[in-house]
């Protein structure tokens, strides 16, 4: 979830999925069956929405940072803002990779720098979200 140079790579079904927690909420609802569960973490695709709610690991899905980069992004994903069909080639959005602080790479421990690099990162967002309300 955390950004970085040496983050470790996500598996091809993780990056398949999207979903971040996916597996956890699968094994929330297998031991609660009735609880409602919303799931965030990672979506960024149409495609992978539709594959966590098919899965029956969650009934909502949580879009936080494409929301703070594009406040219309839930809206884009389905077509209504487009008021046309949009593919599932075209439901969707990567994210810029946050540029981290200079200073980072300068730092003798990677697990520093990658803790430091997902907390420039939450606070990027953080800005962006603030950003919105004061527009």
């Amino acid at each position: 979830m955390i950004g970085g140079d040496e983050a470790p790579a996500k598996s091809e079904r993780t990056q398949k999925r999207e979903a971040f927690f996916l597996d956890f909420a699968l094994a929330v609802r297998e031991r609660h069956p009735s609880l409602q569960l919303m799931l965030t973490g990672g979506f960024r695709t149409r495609a992978g929405m539709n594959s966590a709610l098919k899965s029956k690991g969650c009934d909502m899905i949580g879009v936080g940072r494409p929301a703070a980069t594009v406040p219309d992004f839930p809206r884009s994903v389905v077509g209504i803002e487009a008021q046309k069909e949009v593919s599932d080639a075209e439901a969707g959005m990567q994210l810029e990779k946050i540029k981290e602080p200079w200073f980072l790479k300068h730092l003798p421990f990677p697990q520093l720098q990658r803790a430091l690099a997902g907390g420039a990162e939450t606070m990027y967002y953080g800005q962006k979200i603030r950003d919105m309300v004061k527009a």
